[in-house]
């Protein structure tokens, strides 16, 4: 029994010391290369850099490519490997060429990233693996990506990051295809650089919620398209597919009635909100229809127009007030933006449809005024993105009186009774005393409610 123990226990400290071993050359080597490559994987990004940060970085860039293979290397995958992942690269470079070039499991030193095609077109999934600290071994983190202006926008479990194709230099000299990965936080910028992809291996089961998969497209070359497990390439994903026939009838009999009633534009608001739309039409045609500040019962969604067509930032603020982000992408009658989220146009100027990702069924979003305050670092996000940060927005006094009603349900007195005052000025401007001083009983209420 101990000799048994013995060999266990050898065993088990072998591979304690190789993974020793294999941290420790990875430290050496992020001393060597001046670049801390467990903290640049590790990290959370907090926002996409912008082109100018993209090019700051360049050295790093160069610097990261020549730890991918060792010294002497330029090709560490067989023969079959290579036709493999290039069969499967120019199968979905037919379905989808946006995403083909980024497709397959990228190497970096010793940390992987692994991007499988969606059959949501535009759209990748996106999974990092990498080592831990040392008694945490291989991690692996996920993520969602769009394609915008041949860039990769990922969001997920490490944050925001940009995803690049572009060439770069083996430590062996030569000059081989690479995928930049850049991070940004507040403390600093980074980039980590990949190379030689191959096959894709299995799947996170996370991710096929998203349409993400290993198959070959169903429009592949003859050889693949007989293949069993090929699949279609759809529009959209399983969360936000688009709506059958059967299912805008089904919406349309929950609009019966007068639905418009619940769209919150008074006055004049709704000529202003159609002008800036129809600003937006020749710049892009596509996303214009779906601008402006949209709401359900819990949340806000504030569509903002891009200068790169078919592109939006959508701003979303729960009932709690807290904002986020996402890119948004159009293809006709449909916006996706995060991954599975998206709006279905229905041919109401002032109502779309979105689907719930629990019963499956759609239900109606309607037209609003409003503009978020948007923190600097949101609007730094948008503007690398070229969005334009404004929307049709006119305050009236009900606005503000909604406004204040949501900050006294968050606690917020300051702000709600703010934006009373407000109200309360618009409408003595207006002659409408009566509901000015409702207001100022509430604002009364407020200032007392602490003594």
């Amino acid at each position: 029994m101990s000799l048994i123990n013995a060999k266990i226990n050898a065993k088990v400290n072998a591979k304690i010391n190789a993974k020793k071993v294999l941290l420790s050359s990875v430290s050496l080597v992020a001393v060597f290369f001046g670049v801390n490559v467990l903290g640049a994987i590790a990290q959370v990004s907090e926002r996409y850099l912008s082109s100018q940060e993209i090019q700051d970085l360049e050295t790093q860039f160069q610097i990261s490519s020549l730890g991918v293979t060792g010294r002497g290397v330029t090709e560490y995958r067989n023969p079959s490997e290579i036709s493999q992942i290039n069969d499967f690269v120019n199968a979905w470079q037919k379905a989808d060429s946006s995403i083909s070039p980024f497709l397959g499991n990228w190497a970096g030193f010793e940390e992987g990233l692994s991007i499988y095609p969606s059959t949501t077109k535009g759209q990748v999934c996106v999974v990092e693996t990498f080592l831990g600290g040392r008694d945490d071994g291989i991690q692996k983190r996920i993520g969602v990506a769009t394609v915008l202006d041949g860039r990769l926008l990922v969001t997920g479990e490490s944050g925001k990051k940009l995803i690049v194709r572009k060439k770069g230099v083996l430590r062996s000299g030569i000059e081989s295809e690479f995928i930049a990965q850049y991070s940004g936080t507040n403390a600093r910028n980074t980039v980590m650089a990949y190379s030689l992809p191959k096959p894709l291996g299995t799947i996170d089961s996370r991710l096929t919620r998203f349409g993400c998969t290993t198959s070959f497209p169903s429009v592949s070359s003859a050889t693949n398209s007989a293949a069993s497990s090929s699949i279609p390439v759809k529009q959209t994903d399983t969360i936000a597919k688009y709506p059958t026939k059967e299912d805008f009838i089904t919406l349309e009999k929950k609009l019966q009635g007068n639905p418009e009633s619940l769209v919150k534009l008074r006055g004049n608001q709704a000529e202003q909100r159609r002008k800036f739309q129809e600003i937006w039409k020749d710049r892009n045609p596509n996303a214009a229809k779906f601008l402006g500040a949209w709401y359900t019962s819990d949340r806000y969604f504030y569509v903002f127009p891009s200068t790169v067509k078919g592109g939006t930032c959508v701003v979303t603020q729960d009932a709690i007030g807290k904002l986020d982000m996402q890119i948004g992408v159009v293809l006709n009658k449909e916006l996706r933006y995060g991954g599975g989220k998206g709006f279905f146009w229905i041919d109401r100027e002032n109502i779309v449809a979105s689907r719930d990702s629990g019963s499956g069924s759609l239900y109606p979003i309607y037209a609003t005024m409003g503009m978020p305050e948007l923190p600097e670092s949101m609007i730094g996000d948008m503007e690398r993105q070229k969005c334009i940060t404004t929307l049709p927005f006119e305050a009236d006094a009900q606005y503000y009186k909604e406004l204040g009603d949501r900050f006294v349900k968050l606690g917020k007195k300051e702000e709600a009774i703010s934006n009373y005052r407000k109200a309360v000025e618009l409408l003595r401007k207006q002659n409408q005393f009566t509901q000015a001083k409702a207001i100022e009983a509430q604002i009364l209420k407020l200032g007392t409610s602490d003594k």
